[in-house]
């Protein structure tokens, strides 16, 4: 089948120096507002600023054909202005599944969320060309009139219907609400961002370098691998779009489903969430890596089979968002946004560095230079899966701990974990037991709080004394005790009817105290008590 191609002249008669202005100044705004959206997401809260910054994004969209034909630095400034709209994607979504994400739930919503980026990749391959030929006022402004009406009714939309934090959400479920306040307690309060902790953590330095391993992987399928079908495999550019999109729609499918998968094991307790974690960024890691290596094998001869290659290892990428991608939200929940602003920060610079590695590998674009390229990728890929396996991490870290959590009730949290989680199948036995050991927790909190027993006594308000001095007080004691003893001893002894009624009032009183026992625990342990607290407590 042949293709034939229209060719028209452009409105605008733009160099390439400038066509490539056009294109980078929308990253410098992304990569510039990445940090500075996280900080105010963390401040402000991450429903506002994602809201507000996409708002502007699409405003700076919609105006795009009108400054493109006003001047050349006006379209310029709108596209710095829509990338600086846009960083605040990640940043500020990380934030807002730190409010409401539970643990269990964690690697599906981000991951559902962190694909829809993906969406509109998906949705404007088939589309563009179309609006381009068909759409209204010349044809090219029908694609930014689209996407950005599009983007100012989501935005809206979002501001109206979307609430910061569950507490604030009228539509949800009581139980929805107390589970998850409750299994994020603790963990969302404002503070402010250790930096000196977040910048050492091993853990944290892990997804830096999968970040940037993930941005390098999406750069080399997105600009170079298109130039290397057309030089190398001969491929047309109708063909090159149909491939384009496959991926993608292999990417955005791989990433849910491993979400899925993720907090199902988690959840089972088959893994780890750090097992997890490693065993979802192996997977995501370790096939594109291998795609590379084999399509720089592959020549014209054999195109199908490096398409089919290219296509796959894009594709298991998408495995890495249940990978180092959600590890922000177990590290460090409550500066989550703030991470993965300083991530996205790094990673993007992969974009920067691409062409030049480009350039300086492949000057004659021959097939043994590509090759080169694609090894030096796999490699990258592989050396960050390694680094990520030995020293990554899906546990909450010691520096984003707050002391509530750590002095919380836990048998609460997974009493309720078991009611309201469809995801936990326990036995019903191991159900009850967990049951019975909150009830005597807070049966032996409750006498602690009420000072009944000599054992809650702070050892460290006792005055210090040498070994000699304590062993004679403790003489002192018993020798006490002694004595009264025996004097009680004797005075029953002499009166008989006085000794009746003292064995009588300590029966009395013993009885008194096993009913008060009785009465706490039957309030600790019914639903109903166990509902008054916990709403009190939301």
């Amino acid at each position: 089948m042949t293709w034939t191609y229209a060719f028209q002249d452009g409105e605008f008669d733009w160099s390439a120096q400038k066509q490539k202005l056009f294109v980078e100044t929308f990253y410098w705004g992304f990569v510039v507002g990445q940090l500075p959206a996280a900080l105010l997401s963390n401040h402000f809260g991450g429903k506002r600023i994602f809201g507000f910054f996409i708002l502007a994004s699409s405003l700076s969209t919609l105006l795009i054909p009108l400054g493109s034909r006003t001047h050349y630095f006006v379209l310029l400034l709108l596209r710095f202005i829509g990338g600086l709209g846009a960083s605040a994607g990640f940043p500020a979504m990380t934030t807002f599944w730190g409010k409401w994400a539970p643990p269990l739930e964690r690697s599906k919503l981000a991951s559902i969320s962190y694909a829809g980026s993906l969406t509109g990749t998906l949705l404007l391959y088939p589309t563009v060309g179309l609006m381009c030929e068909y759409g209204f006022d010349g044809g090219w402004p029908s694609i930014f009139y689209t996407i950005g009406g599009f983007g100012v009714i989501w935005s809206v939309s979002w501001l109206i219907l979307v609430s910061e934090t569950p507490i604030e959400h009228y539509r949800i479920s009581k139980d929805e609400r107390r589970y998850i306040v409750l299994s994020l307690q603790g963990q969302n309060n404002k503070v402010e961002v250790p930096w000196v902790a977040v910048l050492t953590s091993l853990p944290f330095l892990c997804t830096l370098i999968c970040h940037f391993t993930y941005e390098w992987i999406v750069m080399i399928f997105n600009t170079i691998i298109p130039k290397y079908m057309t030089e190398i495999l001969k491929l047309d550019i109708r063909a090159n779009d149909l491939f384009a999109l496959s991926p993608y729609l292999g990417l955005w499918f791989l990433a849910m489903v491993s979400g899925a998968w993720s907090d199902r094991l988690i959840a089972r307790g088959v893994l780890s969430t750090t097992a997890t974690r490693k065993v979802m960024q192996f997977i995501g890691a370790l096939v594109p890596s291998g795609a590379a290596i084999a399509v720089g094998f592959l020549d014209c001869t054999r195109w199908q089979a490096a398409v089919a290659v290219l296509a796959l290892g894009l594709s298991f990428g998408g495995i890495q968002f249940s990978g180092f991608l959600v590890c922000h939200l177990d590290l460090a929940p409550k500066y989550a946004g703030v991470m993965i602003g300083i991530a996205n920060t790094v990673g993007n610079l992969a974009q920067f560095a691409m062409p030049f590695l480009v350039a300086i590998i492949t000057p004659d674009r021959t097939h043994e230079q590509w090759q080169t390229l694609f090894f030096i990728t796999a490699s990258i890929c592989l050396f960050s899966m390694i680094i990520f396996v030995l020293c990554g991490s899906g546990e909450l870290q010691s520096w984003a701990a707050d002391p509530v959590t750590e002095e919380s009730n836990h048998s609460d949290l997974l009493r309720l974990d078991v009611e309201s989680n469809p995801l936990i199948k326990l036995p019903k036995r191991q159900v009850s037991q967990l049951d019975a050991s909150g009830n005597d927790s807070k049966q032996e909190n409750k006498r602690h709080s009420q000072g009944g027993g000599r054992d809650v006594e702070d050892p460290s308000s006792k005055p210090k004394t040498s070994r000699k001095g304590s062993e004679k007080a403790n003489r002192d004691r018993i020798s006490k005790s002694a004595s009264e003893t025996n004097t009680l001893a004797v005075k029953d002894k002499a009166n008989p009817v006085q000794r009746s009624k003292s064995k009588e009032s300590r029966k009395s009183n013993d009885e008194s105290t096993t009913s008060k026992k009785r009465r706490v625990s039957k309030h600790e342990s019914s639903p109903d008590g166990y509902e008054s607290l916990s709403e009190s407590h939301v």
